[in-house]
C-alpha cells in the first residue's frame, strides 16, 4: 500500500473517530445531562416526620414550610394548627404545576399515607397531571399558587380501613399567580396515625381543567 494511501485510511478513520465521540457526547447530554439538570435537590427536611423541602419550591411553599416546622419543633404540637398548615402545603406543592417535570412528577405525595401513595399518583396522573406534557415543550403556562388561607377547621374522625381515627376537616381556598380556571376552594380531612398527619380526604370545587 502506497504511503498516499495509508495517510487517506488514518485521515478516514481519525473522521470517524470525531464523529463517534461527537454523537457520545450527543446522547450524554440528551439523555443524561438533562435528566440530572431535572432533578430536584432537597433543601431542608423535618426530622422523625419526612417533610422536604426542594430547590424548586416556591417562595409560598418555603414560607409555609418553615411554618410547619416552627409547629413541629414547638415543646407541645397544636395538631389543629398543624392539620391547617399541612392542608396548604398539600394544595401549594399539588396545584403548582409550573415547577414538575412531567405527568409523572406528582406533587405532594410525601402528604399520603404510604399504603394510598401510589393510588393518589395514579389519580392525579390521570387527571390534573393528564395533559402538562414534559416541561421543555410546553406550550401552555402551567398554575402556581400565590396565595392560600384556611377558611375554617375543625376537629372530627375519620373511618381509615374501618377503623377510627382523631382528624381535622378544613376548608381551604387558594389564588393563584394567573387564573387558567383551575380549582381554588376544597375540603380537606386530614387524619392523625401515631404523632403524623396524613391528608385522608380531598375535595375542590369543580373546574374546567381538572
Amino acid at each position: 500500500m502506497s504511503n498516499r494511501k495509508k495517510k487517506k485510511k488514518k485521515l478516514m478513520i481519525a473522521f470517524f473517530l470525531i464523529i463517534l465521540l461527537i454523537l457520545i457526547a450527543l446522547v450524554y447530554f440528551v439523555f443524561f445531562k438533562k435528566d440530572n439538570n431535572d432533578k430536584a435537590v432537597v433543601l431542608k427536611k423535618i426530622d422523625n416526620y419526612g417533610y422536604t423541602l426542594e430547590d424548586r419550591d416556591s417562595k409560598l411553599m418555603v414560607n409555609t414550610f418553615n411554618e410547619l416546622e416552627e409547629i413541629l419543633q414547638s415543646d407541645k404540637v397544636d395538631y389543629q394548627k398543624y392539620a391547617e398548615t399541612l392542608s396548604k402545603l398539600f394544595v401549594i406543592d399539588l396545584f403548582t404545576i409550573s415547577n414538575k417535570i412531567d405527568s409523572y412528577d406528582v406533587g405532594s405525595e410525601e402528604y399520603i399515607y404510604p399504603d394510598d401513595v401510589e393510588e393518589y399518583k395514579y389519580n392525579v396522573m390521570g387527571t390534573l397531571y393528564k395533559y402538562i406534557g414534559y416541561k421543555d415543550d410546553r406550550d401552555e403556562k402551567m398554575p402556581e399558587v400565590k396565595s392560600i388561607e384556611s377558611i375554617k377547621s375543625k376537629e372530627t374522625t375519620f373511618n381509615y380501613n374501618n377503623e377510627d381515627y382523631n382528624a381535622y376537616t378544613i376548608d381551604i381556598k387558594w389564588d393563584y399567580v394567573k387564573d387558567l380556571g383551575y380549582s381554588d376552594e376544597a375540603t380537606i380531612t386530614v387524619f392523625k396515625v401515631d404523632n403524623k398527619l396524613y391528608i385522608g380526604e380531598f375535595m375542590t370545587s369543580g373546574a374546567q381543567n381538572e
